[in-house]
């Protein structure tokens, strides 16, 4: 069976933590493909070119932040998935 795998989005200011969640999501059979981007505004751009299943967002950050991040996701696709 070909099943559909997850792709994932992460947001997050501190690489040590991306690598930390990229090193966990690889681990797992049913994670596809794995983009990681460290400001909210990267990361409404990237949800636009790359339309992720799930994006973990990190809400303190620099810029944007989490929260206003969400809003504009949230305004591009209301049925974004955000954890």
């Amino acid at each position: 069976m070909n099943e559909k795998k997850i792709s994932v989005l992460l947001v997050d200011d501190h690489q040590v933590v991306r690598a930390g969640f990229r090193m966990l999501l690889d681990a797992q059979p049913f994670i596809g493909t794995i983009v990681d981007v460290d400001r909210g505004e990267l990361a409404c751009h990237e949800y636009d070119r790359k339309r992720p299943d799930v994006v973990v967002m990190d809400l303190s950050m620099p810029g944007i932040g989490g929260l206003e991040t969400i809003r504009r996701l949230k305004k591009q696709d209301p049925q974004a998935t955000v954890l």
